[in-house]
């Protein structure tokens, strides 16, 4: 698969409309339309391939199509938790404990 093919399917999957994508990455519009028009065979700089993987949360390498891999790999602390929960795990420690209960009360309700 081709860079343009990864990223259309990745925004499909993820119901990323082509606005969204410029305006949660901070790449203008034109941009996003040239990568995605296979035809054009633009490429992304390192540093928005890097800023499109962690969008989707993706490797850069399967951006590139140099693995078939989807999901980059968290590294891991000594407590088994990756970057990504630790994070969430902080943000959730500095909530009130009504705000916790209201934000598990809408996570479970998403789950149903």
């Amino acid at each position: 698969m081709t860079f343009a093919e990864r990223l259309k399917e990745l925004m499909v999957e993820n119901g990323i409309t082509n606005y969204q994508l410029s305006k949660d990455t901070a790449t203008h519009a034109t941009t996003i339309a040239n990568w995605l028009d296979e035809n054009k065979n633009a490429m992304p700089q390192e540093r928005k391939f890097k800023a499109i993987a962690d969008y989707f949360g993706v490797s850069v390498a399967y951006l590139k199509g140099e693995t078939d891999i989807k999901e980059k790999t968290a590294p891991i602390n000594e407590d088994g938790l990756s970057e990504r929960e630790c994070e969430l795990l902080r943000i959730f420690r500095q909530l009130s404990v009504e705000e916790q209960d209201l934000f598990l009360k809408m996570f479970h309700a998403k789950q149903e």
